[in-house]
């Protein structure tokens, strides 16, 4: 897991859930223990610490990380200045204002890595709504808000409904708090709700063809003076079911 954006309040969320994994086992289920002592499973508390310091979702160079991991494996080209300013496509112009022409360190990093362990399945935690989202964030290289079905479906939607089926204030999510779309059970198609160019998510399904959710854990929280389970609502059932998703086949 990693958090991109961030204010403090992600953090704490992903460190209560490595605390509980760190936790005496003999306090754990059978099935957890188990899945403990048969899978490997990486942490990583902040791909953007720069951004995680400011309140920001942009690194110390004023990128946005989170559309900054496009490369030749995407299956379409990078927008052009005419054609985005042409279309008024806003994710497009955001893209190639805010995305950078080439991966900033904390993307080399994290696809570098990414490509050495090849996780199965993978999450990164958001803040902005409540939600679980599932690949693909974009669908063509103007970033319109589109429906595009994953070479993989239905598994990137099945596993976005192990996450929010398991948590129970987001399967009952079914609007996005600034109107931008309905959500389904408390999922959606990333493309079809808030298209992103070049995102993390999208890398690892075109570079790698492996699944990685995008959680949207809170409306707007900050801060320490939110309670991290009111406001995150980090439920440890839903990565531990998400979890033990990972013995399923996925195409390689």
């Amino acid at each position: 897991m990693h958090w991109s954006p961030g204010p403090p309040l992600q953090l704490r969320s992903v460190v209560d859930f490595q605390l509980a994994l760190l936790g005496p086992t003999q306090l754990l289920s059978t099935d957890l223990q188990n899945l403990l002592a048969t899978t490997v499973m990486y942490i990583v508390p902040s791909m953007n610490p720069d951004g995680y310091i400011a309140s920001s979702r942009m690194n110390a160079n004023g990128i946005d990380l989170n559309r900054n991991c496009y490369t030749s494996d995407f299956p379409f080209a990078r927008p052009s200045p005419a054609a985005a300013l042409k279309g008024a496509y806003y994710e497009a112009a955001y893209f190639l204002t805010s995305g950078g022409a080439s991966m900033e360190p904390e993307s080399r990093v994290i696809t570098s890595w990414l490509s050495s362990i090849r996780p199965t399945v993978s999450s990164n935690l958001h803040g902005g709504a409540l939600v679980a989202g599932y690949t693909l964030d974009a669908c063509d290289s103007m970033g319109v808000n589109l429906w595009c079905e994953s070479q993989e479906s239905p598994l990137p939607n099945f596993l976005a409904n192990v996450y929010a089926q398991n948590n129970p204030r987001m399967v009952i999510s079914k609007m996005d708090p600034q109107g931008l779309g309905a959500f389904v059970n408390g999922t959606t198609q990333g493309a079809n709700w808030y298209p992103s160019l070049g995102t993390l998510a999208d890398w690892l399904h075109h570079a790698q063809r492996l699944q990685m959710l995008t959680l949207e854990l809170h409306n707007k929280c900050e801060g320490y003076r939110h309670r991290t389970e009111d406001c995150c609502n980090i439920r440890y059932e839903s990565p531990w079911h998400f979890a033990f998703r990972i013995p399923f086949p996925v195409a390689q």
